[in-house]
């Protein structure tokens, strides 16, 4: 299995505002987390194993979540949407990547409570990317708020 990746570089640009789909990194391996983005003046890039999968769709007024643990839990993304997605669809989301606690781990998020800041696009077959946006440090409802966003994608 492979030992998740992160790497950083200083000062580079990502663009803002909203990718579409298209623009989304896509996973191409089965059982993989890919992110990138830029928050501060730090470019992260992100790749992990996948360990644990639960994804549920929103359905009778219950919020749809995504829960992917990675390396055996030590790392983890969390999604949450409040409307039904069918395959090839999206829907405004909220989240969080953990992919550790050292000074080069990404620890960033939505509050549990907030807006559906972020977006969420199902491709089917256990397969989906994500945009993460208004971003907060931990803990993620009181936690100082950061410029940028987390581009990335997700494969069971």
């Amino acid at each position: 299995m492979r030992a998740a990746l992160l790497g950083l570089a200083l000062g580079a640009a990502c663009g803002g505002g909203g990718p579409g789909a298209a623009d989304l990194p896509t996973c191409t391996m089965a059982k993989e987390v890919h992110a990138t983005g830029q928050v501060g003046t730090t470019f992260y890039i992100f790749v992990g194993a996948v360990t644990g999968y639960a994804f549920v769709n929103a359905i009778a007024g219950r919020n749809g979540t995504l829960d992917v643990d990675m390396d055996f839990g030590a790392r983890k993304l969390h999604l949450e949407w409040a409307t039904l997605i069918p395959d090839g669809g999206s829907a405004p989301a909220r989240g969080d990547l953990d992919t550790g606690t050292s000074a080069t781990d990404f620890a960033f998020g939505n509050c549990a409570t907030g807006g559906l800041s972020g977006t969420i696009f199902v491709d089917g077959d256990g397969q989906g990317r994500f945009v993460l946006r208004e971003l907060h440090q931990k803990p993620y409802c009181s936690g100082a708020s950061v410029d940028g966003e987390l581009d990335g994608c997700f494969r069971d």
